[in-house]
Order: structure tokens, then sequence, then C-alpha cells
């Protein structure tokens, strides 16, 4: 048995060709922050994964619907060995936990490559979301849209699901039903695969579809914006002040919390932070400073053993 996890990038984000060390990144994420396994006969006790994981990734470049999309599919193996040499199998519910923290880790690499090669992002708030989404600054808004097919079918079935809920109930989801009717309306526009296609098709095709939009000087010029001025890391951080910035950050959207929700903020906040200030030197080498984050917040958390961190 496998499990498998998609990260995916923003829209915005076009097709790029990210190093092997990105994606290497995510598997070394999702290592650090997500696995342990059970032992004993009836799986109720953990023990802490020694060395490393089996997986494969796969990346492609579109939606369901033919966008420009991103993504990576990770199928990592359950089996994994304790520190006697003992072939144990993976606590499946902590790896779902940490789905959201290893997508923000992905797209947290990604914008810092983009940005070593000169790529712009800014922060957009997108479909009034409270949460800013970090996009390519030089891609419209406009293009955003007309590469969003899924997302707009998507939303448009959540509220007619939200609709016959509310008719049905005679009042509005809560948030535990609202990700029911989310995943319900993801799943009934779900369109069969089409065809595979190399990229250079796919790029050629998203081409002449942008220019139903904008001129070919336009797409030119959106494609090609790329800054000359070196970035370099980013000195000094107030890791207290930091700290004490995500916490709270956390704490505002939720009334508990675990350790992914933390690695989470820690990788919004630094995609935020690098577009002013340059990238997060601590965070280029994955998800242990997010470990280091909340001890400063006399939250210790994070200090605990696996075990008990991850009940």
């Amino acid at each position: 048995m496998d499990w498998s996890h998609t990260a995916q990038a923003d829209p915005a984000r076009g097709p790029v060709h990210p190093h092997p060390n990105r994606r290497q990144g995510e598997r070394t994420g999702v290592h650090q922050g997500a696995f342990l396994s059970f032992y004993s006969f009836s799986g109720i006790a953990q023990t802490s994964v020694k060395g490393g994981l089996t997986a494969t990734a796969f990346r492609h470049h579109d939606s369901r619907l033919g966008d420009p999309n991103l993504h990576t599919h990770l199928v990592v193996s359950n089996k994994v060995q304790d520190f006697q040499g003992n072939w144990k199998t993976i606590d499946g519910k902590l790896l779902h936990r940490s789905a959201v923290a290893v997508s923000e880790h992905y797209n947290t690499r990604i914008q810092a490559y983009l940005e070593e090669h000169g790529v712009e992002f800014e922060a957009r708030t997108v479909n009034g979301s409270k949460q800013p989404v970090m996009e390519i600054a030089s891609i419209p808004r406009e293009l955003n849209t007309l590469f969003s097919k899924r997302s707009t079918g998507i939303r448009s079935s959540l509220t007619e699901l939200r609709q016959a809920y509310e008719e049905q109930h005679g009042h509005s989801p809560d948030q535990a039903a609202l990700i029911k009717l989310a995943q319900a309306a993801t799943l009934d526009t779900r369109p069969d695969k089409e065809a595979p296609k190399t990229l250079a098709e796919q790029a050629q095709a998203w081409r002449q579809e942008a220019a139903t939009l904008f001129t070919e000087k336009d797409l030119k010029r959106i494609t090609g914006t790329r800054s000359r001025t070196f970035r370099p890391a980013t000195a000094e951080i107030d890791i207290d002040a930091t700290a004490r910035q995500i916490v709270a950050a956390v704490s505002d959207k939720r009334s508990t919390w675990t350790a992914q929700n933390v690695m989470a903020e820690v990788n919004r906040w630094a995609r935020e932070y690098a577009v002013e200030h340059g990238p997060v030197p601590a965070l280029h080498g994955g998800w242990p400073a997010a470990h280091r984050t909340v001890p400063a917040t006399g939250v210790h958390l994070l200090g605990q053993s696996a075990p008990e961190l991850y009940p």
C-alpha cells in the first residue's frame, strides 16, 4: 500500500522547471515533519522513523481542464524502519494531517527558486480570502482568471451545494460541513483525464489561449520580465519577534493548533518576507527552522518527544 500526496503551486506560476533539489526539498520536508510508525501488534504506540523513506515523485504541468497548473504527486511507501531495524507501518493519520504544511513548504521552495532566477512575486487577495496568495507580479489577474477554469467550476458547484444544504437544514453549514461540501464540489466537477500531451504542445496551446486576451508583445513582456538585481539572503531576523508573530497568526485562525499548523504558517510568513527582504536562509534547508520557532515564544509544544507531539 502507498500513500499519495499532491503538492500544488499557485496557478499564476505557470509552467516552470524547478531544479530537482526543490523536489528533494519537498521529500525532505515530508520526512522531517510527517512520519512516525506504529509498533506493537495492536498499533497502540508510535516510534520515530530511522533513516529515510521510499517515495517517487510525478510532476504534472496542467489541471484536469488543461490549464497550466504545476503540481507534484508524491507516492510514499507505507513501510519504514524503526531504530531497531524492524519494518513498521507509517502512521497514516499524521501523514494526512501534514498535507497543508507539506504543500506550503513546496510553494516556498518553488518561489525561492524562481526568485533566484529573477522572477518577482507579490501578495494578492484571491476570491475574498483573508490569506494572501503569493503570485508572479508580472502576470495580470485577467490571465490568472483565464487559466482557472477548474477553480471557477468548483466554486460554482459549491455555491449550489451550500444553497441546497441551507434549504434542507435551515441554517448555514459549519466549518466541518463546509469542508465536506467543498470536497463534494471538487469530485462532482472533476472531468476525465484527456489524452497526454507534451509540455511543448501544452505551452503552445496555452499561448494561443492567452492570445485571446493579450497581444504577442504583451505576452513577451509578461513571460520575459526578470529582475537583474541580486537578492542576498536576509542577514538578520529577529527570531523572538517573528516567532510571536507566527504563533499569533496561527492562534488567530485556530483555537487549538499543532506543529503542522505552525510549520505551514512559517512557510507563508517566509514567502511574504522574502518579497521585501530577500530569502530566509534558515528555511533553505527545510523544516527544522519551524521547530526552532515556537520555543522563542514560551510555547514548548515543539520541544516534546515525537510520540507526545503527534498523539
